[in-house]
């Protein structure tokens, strides 16, 4: 049983590839939800009672999107899952720049806030994938102050706005979205895959070395 300390991890890219993911997708479902009931109320002229409905039923889809993107993950693997998040994100922050239909505005935004459910549940696994059951633990305790730095970092930025910017516009809010999922879902997997490839490579590497060492000893 191999002992992952502190420091090595630290020290570990793909750790930071994991938060970095957490941090930007956390960041982006926050600033969805800060503003979905004032947003709603604008774009498809829902009255103030449907809007707090609309942002319970965000809630709901939150949670199924955990259960389901969780159990879809098992099958077509987490970077294909976090690669599904960007793209379906992205696409979606997108077409609420251009939506007024009340149905389809609310079809976006829930399956942004399912990805958003989601990216939190499939990110255990992911753990687990990388550096083993063993350490899950730990790995997962430290990457989760992603999920604490961006509800602080978005309460901020949204805070810090004058108040004829405190409910950004649609457009305002698919640049930062977009931009989120770039960075967080898109980029980021790619990267952290890259990383990974090339240390169970060294891993192989090392373990064919040892072993023709050892045949070839007298």
């Amino acid at each position: 049983k191999s002992k992952l300390t502190t420091t090595i991890l630290a020290k570990d890219v793909r750790f930071y590839g994991l938060w970095l993911m957490l941090f930007f997708n956390t960041t982006a479902g926050i600033a969805l939800i800060a503003v979905a009931a004032p947003m709603a109320k604008d774009v498809i002229q829902i009255d103030e009672g449907a809007a707090i409905a609309f942002v319970g039923l965000m809630g709901l889809f939150n949670g199924l999107g955990r259960l389901a993107w969780s159990s879809i993950s098992d099958k077509i693997g987490r970077w294909k899952t976090f690669t599904s998040f960007f793209l379906i994100g992205a696409f979606c922050f997108l077409l609420l720049t251009q939506t007024t239909n009340v149905l389809a505005f609310e079809v976006l935004v829930f399956l942004i806030i399912s990805c958003y459910g989601g990216a939190f549940a499939t990110m255990p696994a992911f753990i687990k994938d990388i550096y083993g059951a063993d350490h899950l633990g730990a790995v997962f305790g430290y990457v989760l102050t992603a999920w604490a730095a961006a509800a602080l970092g978005a309460g901020r930025a949204w805070g810090a706005q004058p108040p004829a910017l405190a409910h950004p516009g649609r457009a305002d809010l698919a640049q930062r979205g977009v931009a989120g999922h770039l960075r967080g879902r898109g980029v980021v997997p790619h990267r952290l895959a890259g990383r990974t490839r090339r240390l169970d490579q060294r891993r192989h590497l090392r373990v064919v070395g040892s072993t023709q060492r050892d045949a070839a000893a007298p």
